[in-house]
């Protein structure tokens, strides 16, 4: 059972049988939830157009288009693909069921409906829908950590070379020709190595900055 400090998850029941509907809110409503209903597939898909729910509890049977053709149609949309449909239905068959799971639905349950099986139904998929989303909310962190890592790494190792070449440059100068330099050349020679040396030394303390900071 939810505590009514969090914030409510919002669950769209879509049935047309008012005695079903009847238990199904007064259930939900006293664990906290927020509910919704549509008392057919073509109203839900409209309602849906205004709130997103966190899940859907979907009637099979229904005037209409029926909870097959409503989860497929739901699933078509990019922003409610993710929503969990769990199935409410009288139809035992296998076949019913493979159909129901082919449609986009991670459940079902079978009518008439067992208020202490809704409930803890409902709270596994929206814990495993809340975790799906922690997760994929990680990755994308993640990724977006790599690429800036990769960024500046390229950085780095550009910004990097050029000095090195540089420095290297003027050190073999000064090591093959240090009888031949006058005193002001070999000053502004040193005045460059000098320079160079804190440009490397700066791009190094940056790149262990941001290993610290990772």
């Amino acid at each position: 059972m939810l505590s009514t400090q969090e914030p409510k998850s919002v669950i769209l029941v879509v049935d047309d049988d008012p005695d079903n509907l009847h238990v199904l809110l007064e259930t939900l409503d006293a664990s906290y939830f927020r509910t919704l209903v549509a008392l057919d597939g073509e109203s839900a898909l409209r309602q849906m157009a205004y709130i997103r729910p966190d899940l859907i509890l979907l009637d099979v049977m229904m005037p209409g288009i029926d909870g097959f053709e409503t989860c497929r149609r739901f699933k078509q949309h990019e922003e409610y693909k993710d929503i969990p449909v769990i199935f409410m239905t009288a139809l035992s068959e296998t076949m019913s069921k493979i159909t129901a799971f082919q449609a986009g639905g991670v459940d079902y349950i079978t009518k008439p409906v067992d208020v202490e099986e809704v409930l803890v139904r409902v709270n596994t998929h929206l814990t495993i829908h809340r975790l799906h989303a922690q997760l994929a909310e990680k990755n994308a962190e993640l990724q977006a950590i790599n690429a800036s890592k990769d960024r500046f790494f390229s950085i780095i190792a550009h910004d990097l070379r050029s000095p090195f070449i540089g420095f290297l440059a003027l050190v073999r100068l000064v090591s093959g020709k240090i009888e031949g330099i006058s005193p002001e050349d070999m000053q502004k020679l040193v005045a460059d190595i000098k320079g160079n040396a804190e440009n490397v030394f700066n791009l190094l303390e940056n790149l262990l900055e941001w290993a610290r900071m990772q």
